[in-house]
C-alpha cells in the first residue's frame, strides 16, 4: 500500500534540507506552489512523473521520497535476485 502521507512528508523534509521554498520547487518541476503544498499535505496524490521530477530537482533517490516500505521492497527484490545466482 502506498503511504502518500509519508511521501509528502519526505518531499517536505528534502525540500527544506535543500533550502527551497515550495514555489521554488514548483517552478523547477513545472507545477504550481499550491500543487506542491497539496502533495506535501497529502491532499493530492502525485503522479510517478512528478515524483521523478521532484527527486531529480531535490537530488535524492526516488526511493528516498517513496519511503521505508519501498526501500524494503527494493532490498527484498535485490536479495531474491542474489539467491537466484
Amino acid at each position: 500500500m502506498i503511504d502518500y502521507q509519508e511521501i509528502g512528508n519526505n518531499i517536505k523534509i528534502c525540500r527544506i534540507r535543500c533550502n527551497l521554498k515550495q514555489a521554488e520547487l514548483a517552478e523547477m518541476v513545472g507545477v504550481t506552489s499550491q500543487h506542491i503544498s497539496h502533495v506535501e499535505r497529502c491532499q493530492t496524490k502525485p503522479s510517478l512523473t512528478l515524483l521523478v521530477d521532484i527527486s531529480t530537482a531535490l537530488r535524492v533517490d526516488l526511493y528516498t521520497l517513496l519511503g521505508a516500505t519501498f526501500r524494503f521492497i527494493r532490498t527484498s527484490v535485490f536479495l531474491l535476485n542474489l539467491q537466484a545466482c
